[in-house]
């Protein structure tokens, strides 16, 4: 598994090895059924703290994209399992302030979901069922 972390960046490691392990699952980088490092491991391996690890990989794990094998490592899912609905919670919570800033600089819907359709086909890979 393939994760960079930017030590200089403001954003929490936990948080950008979470965001790193969901990429690679929306990808394709990360297959179904494969084993991710354990935690010892992986923490060894970034040479940051266990607990760092651990709280990503437990994060990962409520949200359903990995299933932690004690002593092996974390199986990636073959689907994100979890609650929908916590799902579209999480989604609001972190679009809501993005939203309210482009509203705040006069950016308007219409922009917004340009952008938006823009970042899924060039970063994403757009939406096979669309």
């Amino acid at each position: 598994m393939l994760l960079y972390i930017d030590f200089g960046s403001e954003i929490p490691i936990y948080e950008q090895i979470v965001t790193g392990v969901i990429k690679g699952v929306g990808d394709g980088t990360l297959s179904s059924g494969e084993l991710l490092p354990s935690m010892r491991e992986l923490a060894s391996d970034l040479n940051i703290n266990m607990h760092t690890v651990r709280k990503a990989y437990l994060q990962l794990q409520d949200m359903g994209f990995i299933e932690i094998l004690k002593k092996k490592g974390a199986l990636v899912r073959e689907k994100p399992t979890g609650d929908s609905n916590d799902f579209y919670r999480r989604i609001e919570q972190k679009l809501l302030p993005i939203l309210f800033e482009a509203k705040s600089r006069g950016i308007t819907n219409s922009e917004m979901l340009t952008l938006i359709n823009q970042l899924m086909e060039e970063k994403i890979g757009g939406n096979k069922n669309d």
